[in-house]
């Protein structure tokens, strides 16, 4: 079983900084080689001179050697091999990916994207230190400690976010445990910053209104500031090689690009944060958890439309895109995936205009937050009424008023599965509304 934990890393002296963002400066230097050497290659193929280039690690790791040997890359000797050579490990899976139309080809990356390498193997870690080669020993630290330490690491990603702060992230195997089954489930509609369950309650993400106020007046400051174009030794204007000027940020707008990045970190922490509590609660809490199998991607799909055909409500469309960015749909459902014993995902179809009393499907049922069916004349909050359809559905729910296939009544009134292959249930709330 693998498992990830985040650390703090104290660099300490300016020296280890200084190695540290050299071997990230160093995976940049490699990359956009790796980068030039393909699209070389490939406008000499395109002009009949040469071979189409198919890269992959095997292929470019002794073109790394001969780079690392050549006249005037002295310096890459001087920072470790194994950590410098692994970041075209990471360009042939992206050219990999690429190929198959997964994600755009690879681009040149400049120092303000951030500094990152990887520890491939042989990660060492001892008490609160990670040893980096060539740097030595660097103090590590994560509050609540460290939950598996009895694991083996196998690899750490250290990076160093914009707001200038150091952070690994360790991946350990650890044995597989198996969680226990205690018997009850539970139906998690999601919505714009909160999730409904069948308990009923709803839990709602904390509010960033003020963290997001002063975001946009930092962010308003950054964009009046200017950028300025680098000089080289002579004075003039450095270009890329494709003739484009570089430019980089002036004093004012580096500060003011230095608060963005730590109150755009301190949101995501917060939320982050809430999911992690909110999937933890639920893990411990239910055996079973029933979640919306939803298309996160095509229902973030803008509706702005063309110039021909424009689209419609396309305000209204942008703020539900926003919120269910914000609300981490896809991420609260990653991490449900590997805290919770069992997820069973359910179609989301009509989930919403079913009243989970009576099993009558209509778009009149459903009237903004609130929900009225007009056929048995159930109200109530309509994300909750959301969660008892999923929970039906991902329980082994079937025909009209949510009667349960195969389910037989258990001690104290709770529901046992008929299949031995199920999971037995405490759901007396859910059956007591259902109407078979």
């Amino acid at each position: 079983m693998i498992r990830s934990s985040v650390y703090r890393l104290y660099p300490g002296t300016l020296r280890r900084a200084q190695l540290l963002s050299g071997i990230a400066g160093a995976n940049r230097y490699v990359w956009n080689w790796a980068v030039g050497q393909n699209r070389d290659a490939m406008k000499a193929y395109k002009e009949g001179k040469g071979e189409k280039p198919s890269p992959t690690f095997f292929t470019l790791g002794p073109e790394f050697t001969r780079l690392r040997n050549s006249e005037g890359h002295e310096w890459l000797k001087e920072l470790p091999c194994a950590e410098v050579r692994y970041v075209l490990k990471r360009y042939a899976d992206a050219m990999r990916e690429a190929r198959k139309s997964q994600r755009g080809f690879p681009r040149f990356k400049y120092k303000e994207d951030g500094d990152s390498f990887t520890i491939p193997q042989n990660v060492r870690i001892a008490g609160r230190k990670l040893y980096v080669t060539k740097v030595g020993w660097v103090p590590i630290s994560r509050r609540g400690g460290d939950p598996w330490a009895h694991g083996e690491a196998k690899q750490a990603v250290v990076v160093r976010h914009p707001n200038g702060k150091w952070y690994v992230s360790v991946v350990w195997e650890v044995p597989d445990v198996e969680l226990e089954d205690n018997g009850q489930a539970v139906g998690l509609d999601m919505g714009k910053w909160n999730v409904a369950t069948t308990e009923p309650e709803r839990i709602f993400m904390p509010s960033v209104s003020r963290l997001e106020t002063r975001l946009k007046r930092h962010q308003r400051k950054m964009h009046r500031r200017k950028r300025l174009s680098l000089l080289d030794d002579i004075g003039e204007p450095r270009q890329t090689r494709q003739g484009k000027v570089i430019m980089v940020n002036s004093h004012r707008r580096e500060k003011e690009r230095r608060i963005v990045a730590k109150l755009s970190r301190r949101i995501a922490h917060i939320r982050d944060n809430w999911r992690h509590h909110l999937s933890h609660d639920l893990a411990e809490r239910f055996g079973t958890v029933c979640v919306e199998d939803l298309k996160i991607k095509n229902m973030m799909k803008s509706a702005k439309g063309t110039v021909e055909k424009p689209g419609n409500n396309v305000k209204a469309k942008s703020s539900l895109n926003r919120g269910i960015a914000e609300s981490g749909w896809g991420r609260l459902r990653w991490m449900l995936d590997y805290k919770a014993r069992r997820i069973e995902k359910v179609n989301p179809a009509y989930t919403s205009q079913r009243c989970h009393q009576c099993g009558h499907v209509v778009a009149e049922n459903r009237r903004g937050a609130r929900f009225k069916c007009v056929s048995c004349g159930y109200a109530g909050n309509a994300d909750i009424n959301a969660a008892f359809n999923i929970l039906a559905l991902g329980t082994g729910a079937a025909g009209q008023g949510g009667a349960f296939a195969s389910v037989r009544a258990g001690p104290s009134g709770a529901v046992l599965s008929s299949d031995p292959d199920d999971l037995s249930m405490d759901i007396q709330g859910l059956l007591a509304d259902c109407c078979v």
